[in-house]
């Protein structure tokens, strides 16, 4: 049997690396580089100098000296959406992803995936 950390991890792995960023943060014009990374407006300063890897779940400005932005993809849908609860942020994101979220999917598994994602 597995455990809820692996069952959790796993199945961020297959949101994340399923997420479509173009569509995900359209707001952000997302730019994908042969590099690996999409270039994105930055949430905080508004400049085309955040970053995030194809696959990645952190958003980071590379303004080091006058920004500094960085937010996990899980907290930056969050206060995008205005989602309130780890339950909708992770349905949110497995919408994104086009990702079927297991029914069975415990509270004590939600709370896992919440805690591994924020910043």
């Amino acid at each position: 049997m597995t455990t809820v950390k692996s069952d959790t991890g796993l199945i961020l792995e297959d949101i994340y690396e399923r997420l479509d960023i173009e569509t995900a943060l359209s707001e952000l014009e997302p730019r994908y580089s042969s590099t690996g990374y999409y270039t994105l407006i930055c949430p905080n300063c508004s400049k085309r100098r955040a970053f995030i890897k194809k696959g990645g779940h952190y958003i980071k400005c590379n303004r080091l000296d006058s920004c500094s932005y960085l937010s996990s993809l899980w907290d930056y849908v969050a206060k995008r959406d205005s989602l309130t609860t780890s339950q909708e942020t992770l349905q949110r994101l497995a919408e994104l992803s086009g990702y079927a979220l297991p029914n069975n999917l415990s509270e004590d598994a939600k709370e896992t995936i919440r805690r591994s994602q924020t910043a």
